[in-house]
């Protein structure tokens, strides 16, 4: 399988099927204005993902952390992930 690697100054989501892993890029977060909470959307007519800001009590909340020390926030879903 062929390796991409992506720009972390781009917006972006990736994931890694082997972990169960979803990457959020720093930027995607920066452009939705660091919400405190937000979930993922999935269009499967369309064959689009994506990230909206809910509040917590909205279904498939994830709280964002207050401070991020890296350029990317990972969640860990291999549900999810299979799905997609």
């Amino acid at each position: 399988m062929e390796q991409t690697t992506w720009n972390y100054s781009d917006p972006g989501i990736s994931f890694a099927i082997s972990y169960g892993r979803i990457t959020i890029f720093k930027t995607t977060l920066k452009a939705l204005n660091y919400p405190p909470y937000f979930r993922f959307l999935l269009d499967t007519d369309h064959k689009q993902f994506g990230i909206e800001c809910c509040g917590y009590e909205s279904d498939g909340s994830h709280q964002l952390l207050d401070v991020m020390t890296r350029e990317h926030y990972d969640i860990k879903s291999m549900d999810l992930v299979r799905f997609i």
